[in-house]
Order: C-alpha cells, then structure tokens, then sequence
C-alpha cells in the first residue's frame, strides 16, 4: 500500500543526500516565521497534530516531518544509513527544498539528538532559534544515566528492539503509560498513538539505540542563537535534570510544565503559547528573556 502525501498541508517527499525520501508537511503562511517540528524516536510527524490543528498555523508557519525509518519517510534497511550524518543531512534538504528563511528548529526527545548533528554538520547559519522539548542530547555517554529513568528507558530499548508485534505492543503500552502518567486518551487518539510507533522497522530502533557517542555539551556550549528548554516537571523518563543540563550549556530560557513527556499534547494549549512568545520574539529579532517557570 502507498502512502498518498496530504493535500490540506502539501506533503510531500524530499529527497536527502543518499536518496532517501523524507516526508514533510507544512501548513501557514511562508512568509511568517518558520518552525520545524521534528518528533522522537519511533514516532511521526502525525505527534504535532495539536500544533498543526492550533493558532499557530494561523501567525506562523509551520513545518514538520518523519525521519528517515519513521512514519512516512524511506526506511533505508541497512542500519549503517542510520547516522548522525544522515540524520543532519535530512534537516537540512528539508530547509533548502522548502527555502526556508532561518527557521527555528524544535526537537522532542530524540529529536534534540537531530538538533545537535545538524549543528555538528551545518552549524548555525541557516537557522533561527532552537527549541528543546523533553529533549536528550545524546547517547552513550555515562555520565547523561543520572538525568534519565534507567528502568523506564529500558522498556524504551525492550520496545525498540522487539522483533514480534505481540512484543512490541505490550512493551509499548508500559513505555506510554511510564511517559504519559497513565492518563486515559480517546480511541482515536490511543490507536493513532499506537499505530504509528509499532511501524517502527527493528532495525531503526537498533540504529536509535546505537547512534554514536559524541559530547553534546560542547555542541550546546557553541549555540550563540536564541534557545528554548521545555520540560514536562513529571517526566518520568527524561528526567528534569536533563533541561536544566541543556538550558545551562546553551544559555536558554526554562519553561517546566506540570505534565510528562509530552507537554506539547498534555497541556497543548499552554505549549502552543509558549512557543509563539518565542517566535514573535524571534521573528522581531528581539532577545527571548521570559522568567524561567
């Protein structure tokens, strides 16, 4: 079965430096301030929904996209097409294919790792602001397992490294309970949830779990760009110290929410204004300087 691209925000496939197709999507006015949206591991770009379906859509424009091996996006089956390279040089064919005029770049979860290998490739030029989201910076790195639930991100690794559908699903389901709090969701939303992150190939969550070491501090310490941490105050997997981690090393603004992982569809309303404060501010090329909450 193919994927048809959505004609309400003109999807459509970008192709990267290896080929590989990435699918985006955008919705509002080019011509305002740009925002890229980039989901976690195992994710899609279907996570922004409540940012697509919002006021945002109306003042900004908004942009989002499936990494390559989610949603989608190509799914390239050798796991060595799974790299920090790789995933940089698929931001930025989507910011040169959609001209996108220094947009702000915000990452969830796995998507602040994305952030800092495009940093590490393209640096800041084309960019605008960068927005971290529940967000870790890297992998591998001992000393980032205090800022993180072990045992709950053990469940993420059981989930992404499950072969069967029966494994994945009930390993999913405790993952989603541990980073939500258990709160109920309607059946759309559950299957939805569910749908688009058990079609994960095993491969690409070996390839998250495997991606290779490097010290995301110095890349934070070297953001000379307005930057925003938001934090979910009951993430029970990334934990709290992360943000600060981040906010420290790349001198942004704080904004804790009393939600879990996800406080851009727990609490979407308060998030979305959130973020349009900073883009305002950065489409005014004003400094960003909110009390840290």
């Amino acid at each position: 079965m193919r994927i048809k691209p959505s004609s309400r925000y003109h999807g459509q496939y970008i192709p990267s430096t290896d080929g590989t197709r990435i699918y985006a999507e955008f919705v509002g006015d080019p011509a305002q301030q740009s925002i890229v949206f980039i989901h976690g591991g195992a994710s899609s770009h279907l996570c922004w929904q409540e940012q697509f379906e919002s006021d945002l859509a109306t003042q900004f424009h908004l942009v989002r996209l499936d990494l390559r091996g989610h949603g989608a996006s190509d799914k390239p089956t050798a796991i060595e097409t799974y790299t920090g390279r790789y995933w940089a040089d698929d931001i930025h064919a989507v910011l040169t294919a959609l001209h996108l005029n220094r947009p702000v770049l915000c990452g969830w979860s796995f998507g602040g790792v994305v952030i800092c290998d495009y940093l590490r490739y393209y640096g800041e030029r084309s960019i605008g602001g960068i927005i971290f989201v529940d967000a870790i910076t890297e992998l591998g790195n001992v000393a980032m397992a205090s800022m993180v639930n072990p045992s709950i991100m053990g469940r993420v690794g059981q989930f992404l490294l499950a072969t069967s559908v029966t494994e994945r699903l009930e390993a999913l389901e405790h993952v989603v309970d541990d980073l939500l709090l258990n709160a109920p969701v309607e059946p759309e939303e559950y299957f939805l949830l569910f749908g688009y992150n058990a079609f994960l190939p095993p491969i690409v969550g070996q390839a998250l779990l495997n991606h290779e070491p490097f010290d995301s501090a110095t890349i934070l310490d070297q953001i000379t760009l307005p930057c925003l941490v938001l934090q979910g105050q009951e993430d029970a997997g990334v934990l709290p110290a992360y943000a600060d981690f981040i906010a420290r090393h790349a001198k942004a603004s704080k904004i804790s929410y009393p939600c879990g992982h996800a406080p851009f569809y727990q609490l979407a309303e308060q998030f979305n204004q959130d973020v349009a404060a900073f883009l305002r501010q950065r489409a005014t090329n004003v400094a960003y300087l909110p009390e840290d909450r």
